[in-house]
């Protein structure tokens, strides 16, 4: 990340980086049941969807993420657990590499 975007996206704190308040403020959490439809909730730019697919039968999973999809912008990034993949159940996504991260967007849409 250039040091224009770190700036104006984060301060500096003695050795760490903490995204800005007025980012943070942007942000909005609330309780969602994953087994029913995500309609209505509005496209998001990234998805955390972490440790929570591994406790879901393969069937589910694939449903899970056909509904992630449809709520993901085109140019959106999901990130699942480390553990996780989506090998065999989610065609869709491509993975991609940073770092030692793995993360996956849409196929044809990156």
């Amino acid at each position: 990340m250039g040091k224009d975007k770190l700036q104006k996206y984060f301060t500096h704190d003695k050795e760490l980086w903490k995204v800005r308040d007025e980012i943070r403020a942007m942000a909005t959490f609330k309780k969602q049941n994953l087994m029913d439809e995500l309609n209505g909730i509005g496209k998001f730019d990234i998805v955390f969807c972490r440790n929570v697919a591994i406790y879901f039968a393969e069937a589910d999973r694939t449903k899970l993420f056909n509904k992630l999809e449809r709520v993901l912008e085109p140019d959106g990034y999901l990130i699942i657990g480390s553990t996780e993949s989506l090998t065999g159940i989610a065609g869709q996504f491509e993975p991609k590499r940073h770092l030692r991260s793995v993360f996956y967007q849409i196929r044809g849409n990156s």
